[in-house]
């Protein structure tokens, strides 16, 4: 189905609302939702999305030998080459400081990147980059990036 650096994108049905499938689960046990199991919203957390945005306005896809599988089609293709001159270049304006020269590459790498005020726990603040310093190949003493991962609930996107 695939040749190497496809996307490929997964039908996944229509959209569920969770407080249904918790419903439904509960009754599927014989249970009454909020008379045998009570159901607590929390709200969403950080990071979490109400809607998965999957392509852009001038991507679409295209059909595959599966019914539920299809291939994006991507509108720019980026050379590796060029991605890593992009990455060096942050690299370098992390050590300098320089947020708005960080923004405007991450724009010319995510065209559809908008910047959001940081927060104060963000990585990268106006103060610099927290965590512990290294030596990059140009030998630059940089700081390196310490990030957590969060677990996803749900991909919809392989490459």
């Amino acid at each position: 189905m695939g040749s190497g650096g496809e996307v490929f994108v997964l039908d996944m049905g229509e959209p569920v609302k969770i407080i249904d499938m918790a419903k439904d689960l509960i009754r599927l046990h014989g249970l009454e939702p909020y008379k045998d199991i009570q159901i607590k919203v929390t709200g969403m957390r950080p990071g979490e999305k109400l809607f998965e945005e999957l392509l852009n306005a001038e991507e679409g896809v295209e059909k595959t030998e599966h019914k539920e599988i299809f291939k994006a089609i991507c509108s720019r293709k980026q050379q590796k080459h060029k991605l890593d001159e992009q990455i060096e270049l942050i690299y370098d304006h992390i050590t300098n400081g320089d947020h708005q020269a960080i923004r405007k590459v991450l724009g010319e790498i995510v065209p559809t990147y908008v910047y959001k005020k940081e927060k104060e726990n963000s990585p990268i603040s106006e103060n610099g980059v927290n965590g512990r310093k290294e030596t990059h190949k140009n030998g630059i003493k940089r700081k390196k990036i310490v990030e957590e991962s969060k677990p996803t609930h749900s991909h919809h996107l392989l490459s």
